[in-house]
């Protein structure tokens, strides 16, 4: 089982785009949450959490061949000095963004 959950929180926000699959997720499916999220976003959300956004799928994108295990939990921050508006990765079972099949 592979479960986990992409997350935006802060500044009144908590949208988050959750997996719970039998099979393995692979990098391309870690990519399709954080668009799905994105899309929830409304533009003042989004533009509080763009490089966030961006930092989650550089991070999907450059995870080992064979994924990473849970438990992996990490935030990304636009900015640092406010580190409540953020997006969270969280592996919660299993293992996450193996390469494409």
């Amino acid at each position: 089982m592979n479960r986990g959950r992409i997350q935006a929180q802060g500044g009144g926000t908590e949208k988050s785009e959750a997996w719970s699959l039998n099979t393995d997720h692979h990098k391309q499916m870690g990519i399709m949450s954080v668009d799905d999220l994105e899309n929830q976003l409304t533009n003042p959300e989004l533009a509080l959490r763009r490089n966030a956004l961006q930092q989650c799928k550089n991070r999907i994108l450059t995870t080992p061949s064979c994924g990473v295990s849970a438990q992996m939990k990490k935030s990304y921050y636009d900015d640092f000095r406010n580190r409540k508006i953020r997006v969270d990765i969280e592996v919660n079972a299993g293992v996450a963004f193996v390469d494409n099949p």
